[in-house]
């Protein structure tokens, strides 16, 4: 497995071999490595991960890496996403559009909770009585997420027609 880590801004690359298991209810344990993660299938090649440190909280998202020999051609369109729910009151979330052009340079706009942020197409601030209250970005004429500028335990909302 190789992994990046990030412990209080100081990032660290990972390459770990072991022995796995699965349990017939998806959940997948490692021997052999020290404080293992535990991963859980929720369909064939996708899992969600949940540390086992009492020293640091790991969560994150498994999916397969499809693509092989990748160059700056093979990071090109339009990216919309936002962090993750942080286990850590905190860490704020945000949300963002991304732009690559494929040859190594990009454009982001980016919101987080709390900030002014940066206006881009798809972007639509939240105002109640004249005070901003979240920024929505539009994905399509169906779809947005929605991140909350006032709440001090913010969440990413996606929402769907």
């Amino acid at each position: 497995m190789s992994l990046d880590e990030n412990q209080g801004g100081t990032t660290s690359s990972q390459q770990l071999t072991g022995i796995y298991s699965t349990a017939s209810n998806g959940r997948v344990t490692f021997d052999g490595i020290a404080s293992p993660d535990v991963y859980y299938l929720v369909a064939p090649n996708q899992a969600f991960v949940v540390g086992t440190s009492t020293l640091t909280v790991d969560s994150g998202i498994l999916e397969p890496q499809t693509g092989t020999s990748f160059t700056n051609s093979s990071f090109d369109g339009a990216y919309l996403g936002g962090s993750f729910q942080s286990v850590d009151f905190n860490v704020g979330q945000d949300v963002g559009a991304l732009q690559a052009g494929g040859t190594g340079s990009f454009s982001e706009s980016l919101d987080e909770n709390g900030s002014e942020g940066h206006p881009s197409n798809g972007r639509v601030v939240v105002n109640q009585s004249g005070s901003e209250i979240g920024i929505i970005y539009l994905i399509s004429k169906t779809e947005l997420v929605y991140l909350p500028a006032t709440d001090t335990n913010p969440k990413l909302s996606h929402l769907e027609q």
